[in-house]
Protein backbone atom coordinates (compact mmCIF):
# COMPACT_ATOMS: atom_id res chain seq x y z
CA UNK A 1 0.00 0.00 0.00
CA UNK A 2 1.52 3.68 -0.58
CA UNK A 3 1.15 4.15 3.58
CA UNK A 4 4.14 3.46 5.46
CA UNK A 5 2.30 2.19 7.98
CA UNK A 6 3.51 -1.39 8.64
CA UNK A 7 0.94 -3.87 7.10
CA UNK A 8 -0.84 -6.13 9.62
CA UNK A 9 0.51 -9.46 8.05
CA UNK A 10 4.09 -10.18 8.38
CA UNK A 11 4.48 -13.95 9.16
CA UNK A 12 2.40 -14.05 12.03
CA UNK A 13 -1.03 -12.87 11.97
CA UNK A 14 -3.91 -13.33 14.71
CA UNK A 15 -6.60 -15.80 13.55
CA UNK A 16 -6.05 -19.05 14.49
CA UNK A 17 -6.04 -22.19 11.42
CA UNK A 18 -9.49 -23.49 10.82
CA UNK A 19 -8.25 -27.01 9.83
CA UNK A 20 -5.87 -27.54 12.89
CA UNK A 21 -5.03 -31.39 11.44
CA UNK A 22 -5.71 -31.25 7.51
CA UNK A 23 -3.30 -29.04 6.25
CA UNK A 24 0.02 -30.18 4.24
CA UNK A 25 2.44 -29.22 1.69
CA UNK A 26 2.88 -30.95 -1.99
CA UNK A 27 4.80 -30.46 -5.11
CA UNK A 28 4.05 -29.53 -8.68
CA UNK A 29 5.41 -31.32 -11.56
CA UNK A 30 6.81 -28.02 -11.88
CA UNK A 31 8.72 -27.95 -8.95
CA UNK A 32 6.40 -25.05 -7.15
CA UNK A 33 4.56 -25.36 -3.88
CA UNK A 34 1.50 -26.58 -3.39
CA UNK A 35 -0.87 -25.71 -0.44
CA UNK A 36 -3.50 -28.52 0.66
CA UNK A 37 -5.97 -27.54 2.61
CA UNK A 38 -8.84 -29.92 3.75
CA UNK A 39 -8.17 -32.24 0.74
CA UNK A 40 -8.07 -28.92 -1.37
CA UNK A 41 -5.32 -28.18 -3.72
CA UNK A 42 -5.44 -24.76 -3.99
CA UNK A 43 -3.20 -24.65 -7.14
CA UNK A 44 -2.84 -26.60 -9.97
CA UNK A 45 -0.72 -29.93 -9.09
CA UNK A 46 0.45 -29.56 -12.07
CA UNK A 47 1.42 -26.20 -13.65
CA UNK A 48 0.42 -23.34 -10.72
CA UNK A 49 2.27 -20.09 -12.85
CA UNK A 50 0.30 -21.58 -15.84
CA UNK A 51 -2.86 -21.75 -14.08
CA UNK A 52 -2.62 -17.85 -12.22
CA UNK A 53 -1.37 -17.22 -16.05
CA UNK A 54 -4.57 -18.27 -17.77
CA UNK A 55 -6.93 -16.80 -14.17
CA UNK A 56 -5.48 -13.53 -14.53
CA UNK A 57 -6.03 -13.38 -18.39
CA UNK A 58 -9.19 -14.76 -17.59
CA UNK A 59 -10.22 -11.22 -15.31
CA UNK A 60 -8.04 -8.90 -17.95
CA UNK A 61 -11.08 -6.99 -18.83
CA UNK A 62 -11.86 -6.09 -14.95
CA UNK A 63 -7.99 -5.36 -14.92
CA UNK A 64 -8.07 -2.72 -17.48
CA UNK A 65 -11.33 -0.99 -15.84
CA UNK A 66 -9.43 -0.93 -12.03
CA UNK A 67 -6.13 -0.15 -10.67
CA UNK A 68 -7.26 -1.43 -7.39
CA UNK A 69 -8.01 -4.92 -6.52
CA UNK A 70 -9.57 -6.92 -3.44
CA UNK A 71 -8.39 -10.44 -3.74
CA UNK A 72 -10.03 -13.29 -1.81
CA UNK A 73 -7.55 -15.93 -0.92
CA UNK A 74 -4.05 -16.03 -1.09
CA UNK A 75 -2.97 -19.59 -1.55
CA UNK A 76 0.68 -19.18 -2.28
CA UNK A 77 0.05 -16.39 -4.36
CA UNK A 78 0.97 -17.12 -7.88
CA UNK A 79 -2.06 -15.01 -8.76
CA UNK A 80 -1.36 -12.41 -6.70
CA UNK A 81 2.08 -12.02 -8.07
CA UNK A 82 0.70 -12.38 -11.84
CA UNK A 83 -1.72 -9.72 -10.92
CA UNK A 84 0.93 -7.89 -10.27
CA UNK A 85 2.86 -8.36 -13.11
CA UNK A 86 0.26 -7.69 -15.27
CA UNK A 87 -1.56 -4.25 -13.18
CA UNK A 88 2.10 -3.18 -13.34
CA UNK A 89 2.07 -3.49 -17.26
CA UNK A 90 -1.56 -1.79 -17.94
CA UNK A 91 -1.40 0.80 -14.84
CA UNK A 92 1.00 3.22 -13.75
CA UNK A 93 -0.14 2.62 -10.18
CA UNK A 94 -1.77 0.00 -8.46
CA UNK A 95 -3.16 -1.26 -5.35
CA UNK A 96 -4.00 -5.02 -3.79
CA UNK A 97 -4.96 -5.93 -0.67
CA UNK A 98 -5.34 -10.02 -0.42
CA UNK A 99 -7.60 -11.39 2.31
CA UNK A 100 -6.65 -14.92 3.26
CA UNK A 101 -8.68 -16.67 6.32
CA UNK A 102 -6.06 -19.73 6.65
CA UNK A 103 -3.42 -18.62 8.97
CA UNK A 104 -0.72 -21.35 8.03
CA UNK A 105 -1.89 -21.06 4.46
CA UNK A 106 -0.92 -17.32 4.54
CA UNK A 107 2.48 -17.88 6.46
CA UNK A 108 3.47 -20.34 4.13
CA UNK A 109 3.12 -18.13 1.08
CA UNK A 110 4.71 -15.07 2.88
CA UNK A 111 7.86 -17.82 3.51
CA UNK A 112 8.10 -18.51 -0.02
CA UNK A 113 7.19 -15.30 -1.69
CA UNK A 114 8.02 -12.21 1.06
CA UNK A 115 6.15 -9.35 0.39
CA UNK A 116 8.31 -6.58 -0.39
CA UNK A 117 5.69 -4.44 -2.78
CA UNK A 118 4.59 -1.57 -0.48
CA UNK A 119 1.32 -1.48 -2.84
CA UNK A 120 0.07 -5.37 -1.90
CA UNK A 121 -1.25 -5.90 1.42
CA UNK A 122 -2.26 -9.02 3.16
CA UNK A 123 -4.84 -9.56 5.92
CA UNK A 124 -6.01 -12.52 7.88
CA UNK A 125 -8.73 -11.86 10.79
CA UNK A 126 -11.19 -14.27 12.14
CA UNK A 127 -13.14 -11.29 13.47
CA UNK A 128 -14.24 -8.66 10.61
CA UNK A 129 -14.70 -5.80 13.27
CA UNK A 130 -11.13 -5.79 13.66
CA UNK A 131 -10.58 -5.78 9.48
CA UNK A 132 -13.57 -2.75 9.50
CA UNK A 133 -11.56 -0.68 12.19
CA UNK A 134 -8.35 -0.85 10.21
CA UNK A 135 -7.90 2.64 8.74
CA UNK A 136 -5.96 1.60 5.60
CA UNK A 137 -8.05 -1.69 5.12
CA UNK A 138 -11.17 0.94 5.34
CA UNK A 139 -9.44 3.61 2.75
CA UNK A 140 -8.45 1.10 0.61
CA UNK A 141 -12.67 -0.37 0.53
CA UNK A 142 -13.63 3.26 -0.01
CA UNK A 143 -11.75 3.56 -3.23
CA UNK A 144 -14.00 0.98 -4.97
CA UNK A 145 -11.53 -1.85 -5.39
CA UNK A 146 -13.02 -4.65 -8.20
CA UNK A 147 -13.13 -8.12 -6.05
CA UNK A 148 -11.48 -10.70 -7.96
CA UNK A 149 -11.68 -14.05 -5.68
CA UNK A 150 -9.57 -16.94 -5.73
CA UNK A 151 -11.91 -19.91 -7.13
CA UNK A 152 -10.16 -22.66 -4.91
CA UNK A 153 -9.69 -20.45 -1.93
CA UNK A 154 -13.23 -19.59 -2.63
CA UNK A 155 -14.78 -22.46 -2.51
CA UNK A 156 -12.88 -24.02 0.47
CA UNK A 157 -13.78 -20.88 2.61
CA UNK A 158 -16.96 -19.62 0.99
CA UNK A 159 -19.27 -19.56 4.36
CA UNK A 160 -15.92 -17.06 5.94
CA UNK A 161 -16.03 -14.87 2.18
CA UNK A 162 -19.58 -14.56 1.92
CA UNK A 163 -20.10 -13.33 5.38
CA UNK A 164 -16.90 -11.39 4.24
CA UNK A 165 -18.66 -9.48 1.99
CA UNK A 166 -22.02 -9.00 3.70
CA UNK A 167 -20.60 -7.83 6.63
CA UNK A 168 -22.01 -4.15 8.23
CA UNK A 169 -20.18 -2.70 10.63
CA UNK A 170 -21.59 -0.94 13.69
CA UNK A 171 -22.31 2.77 13.41
CA UNK A 172 -24.14 3.61 16.84
CA UNK A 173 -22.52 6.60 18.23
CA UNK A 174 -20.02 4.74 20.69
CA UNK A 175 -18.49 2.46 18.07
CA UNK A 176 -17.86 5.33 15.84
CA UNK A 177 -16.43 7.73 18.50
CA UNK A 178 -14.28 5.22 19.90
CA UNK A 179 -12.70 5.42 16.76
CA UNK A 180 -11.99 8.86 16.57
CA UNK A 181 -9.11 10.84 16.97
CA UNK A 182 -10.40 14.75 16.54
CA UNK A 183 -10.88 16.24 19.74
CA UNK A 184 -13.80 18.34 17.61
CA UNK A 185 -15.40 15.59 16.80
CA UNK A 186 -15.37 12.63 19.84
CA UNK A 187 -16.53 16.47 21.89
CA UNK A 188 -19.49 16.65 19.43
CA UNK A 189 -20.61 13.04 19.81
CA UNK A 190 -20.43 12.52 23.40
CA UNK A 191 -23.26 14.80 23.39
CA UNK A 192 -25.12 12.78 21.48
CA UNK A 193 -26.79 9.48 22.80
CA UNK A 194 -24.27 6.62 22.40
CA UNK A 195 -26.65 3.54 21.41
CA UNK A 196 -28.33 5.23 18.77
CA UNK A 197 -26.94 5.05 14.86
CA UNK A 198 -24.79 8.49 14.04
CA UNK A 199 -27.60 9.77 11.38
CA UNK A 200 -30.51 9.12 13.84
CA UNK A 201 -28.83 10.88 16.94
CA UNK A 202 -28.09 14.14 15.06
CA UNK A 203 -31.32 14.87 14.07
CA UNK A 204 -32.40 14.21 17.33
CA UNK A 205 -29.48 16.27 18.96
CA UNK A 206 -30.72 19.16 16.31
CA UNK A 207 -34.47 18.61 16.62
CA UNK A 208 -34.21 18.63 20.28
CA UNK A 209 -32.04 21.57 21.23
CA UNK A 210 -33.23 24.71 21.99
CA UNK A 211 -29.26 26.45 22.14
CA UNK A 212 -27.60 25.53 19.18
CA UNK A 213 -23.83 25.82 18.55
CA UNK A 214 -22.72 26.59 15.22
CA UNK A 215 -21.32 23.13 14.47
CA UNK A 216 -24.97 21.70 14.94
CA UNK A 217 -25.89 23.19 11.64
CA UNK A 218 -22.50 21.15 10.37
CA UNK A 219 -23.61 18.31 11.71
CA UNK A 220 -27.12 18.47 10.41
CA UNK A 221 -25.58 19.33 7.07
CA UNK A 222 -23.89 16.14 7.38
CA UNK A 223 -26.42 14.25 7.97
CA UNK A 224 -28.42 15.68 5.06
CA UNK A 225 -25.74 14.79 2.85
CA UNK A 226 -25.35 11.24 4.00
CA UNK A 227 -29.50 10.55 3.62
CA UNK A 228 -29.19 12.12 0.09
CA UNK A 229 -25.99 10.56 -1.04
CA UNK A 230 -27.68 6.99 0.09
CA UNK A 231 -30.95 7.93 -1.81
CA UNK A 232 -28.90 8.61 -4.81
CA UNK A 233 -26.50 5.38 -4.33
CA UNK A 234 -30.09 3.33 -3.81
CA UNK A 235 -31.52 4.69 -6.67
Amino acid sequence: MESNKKHPIDLEVSMKSTHQNDYLIKFSKTEHEIPVLAGVHLHSIYNPIKEAQKFIQTNLEIIKKNHKFLILGSGFGYHVRELIKVASEIHQTYQIVVVEPERRVLADCLRIYPNRDRNVAYFCEEKFEILFNDPIFIEFLTSHPSVIPHPASFNLHSEYFKNFLSFEAKNDVESISCKLKDSFLIEYLNTLEKDVELIEAIDQHFNSNQKLKSQDFFFQAFSKFVQNEGRYINE
